[in-house]
């Protein structure tokens, strides 16, 4: 099972929002900065989903597979970045 566009978008979105400052992924964010602030807009309905390019939604699916690429897992259908690193963010024990 690979994951489902609108849950990519929101992991990239997580990913720039909650993890800029994580040692480990804070290397891939800075560098990476372009299409996860993307995804970000398109979470945030400052892009609306249903009006993104063909180009946006390539970077996106460019985007989540360098990011599966850099922690080292193939896609299997996750829904979050904590499917994927373990990782939570800074507000799921709130």
């Amino acid at each position: 099972m690979s994951t489902d566009f609108t849950d990519k978008v929101r992991i990239l979105s997580d990913l720039w929002v909650y993890y800029a400052e994580d040692d480990d992924l804070s290397p891939f964010i800075s560098e990476h900065e372009l299409f996860l602030f993307t995804a970000f807009m398109i979470e945030d309905d400052i892009i609306l989903m249903d009006g993104i390019s063909e180009r946006l939604e390539e970077l996106i699916e460019d985007g989540f597979s360098l990011f599966l690429a850099f922690v080292g897992v193939q896609d299997e259908g996750f829904q979050t970045v904590k499917d994927i690193t373990g990782k939570e963010t800074p507000f799921d024990n709130l």
